[in-house]
């Protein structure tokens, strides 16, 4: 497992982007704040407000959702 927090969803390990963990079977854990940018490559995300899961679905699935779009995404 890798857990990465806040450094880009851009900025990943060598020889470690999402294709490559998946191949080997290594989980990410990824904390970011460009919730469009995470959720492109999410194969699952969670919505999280105030500490609590309000959400839960695939990455393409959240970016259609029309509560995430309004107060996460700016749209």
């Amino acid at each position: 497992m890798l857990i990465q927090v806040e450094s880009g969803v851009k900025r990943r390990p060598r020889n470690l982007g999402a294709d490559g963990a998946q191949r080997r079977g290594i989980t990410i854990v990824l904390v970011e704040q460009n919730a469009q940018a995470a959720l492109g490559i999410a194969d699952v995300g969670y919505v999280l407000e105030t500490g609590t899961v309000t959400l839960t679905g695939t990455g393409a699935q959240l970016l259609q959702n029309e509560d995430v779009k309004r107060a996460h995404l700016g749209m």
